[in-house]
């Protein structure tokens, strides 16, 4: 596990330093952006390449090792540093209910409720509040991505397009 991790991080780097390289020499190209450092903002989680990085969701990919297979900030924020990237989360959270029934009833990763509780438990105290204050400073924010009544609200939507710096026709 921990080879395949150095890995991923080496070619993560790798990535990053490329999107960099591209987009500075696309700035020199360009007078324009010549006079003003832009940002560019690069969603990881649709990434798609090599080693897929399927939702970044915990747990990630329907594998048999599924409940040790998490998104790993540290190795994301150890490849943003090497790459000198300037990196971000926002952690977009459902509700529990939602969770249990959509894994266990619909889905059935899980045999049963009790299980399903369990290793959402696990990684809610294991996994997900250790990397979400280890890495706070990295942290944009954390929202609901089904707020109101069980809707599609979009809420989120302006808020994610605040942190990301998108205008609202992305929005």
């Amino acid at each position: 596990m921990e080879g395949r991790k150095i890995i991923a991080t080496k070619k993560l780097i790798h990535s990053l330093k490329k999107l960099e390289d591209h987009i500075h020499t696309s700035l020199l190209s360009n007078p324009m952006s010549q006079q003003q450092q832009p940002q560019f903002v690069v969603p990881l989680n649709t990434a798609v390449g090599e080693i897929p990085s399927g939702q970044m969701s915990y747990p990630n990919f329907a594998i048999p090792s599924r409940t040790r297979n998490n998104p790993q900030l540290d190795a994301l924020y150890e490849a943003c540093e090497s790459a000198n990237v300037d990196c971000r989360h926002v952690y977009i959270y459902r509700n529990p209910l939602e969770i249990l029934q959509s894994t266990t009833v619909h889905r059935r990763y899980n045999k049963d409720l009790s299980i399903g509780v369990d290793l959402y438990e696990g990684i809610l105290r294991k996994t997900i509040l250790p990397q979400l204050t280890t890495f706070q400073e990295h942290s944009l924010g954390c929202v609901g991505f089904f707020e109101e009544n069980n809707n599609r609200n979009t809420t989120w939507k302006a808020r994610m397009a605040s942190w990301w710096q998108w205008d609202n026709q992305d929005a």
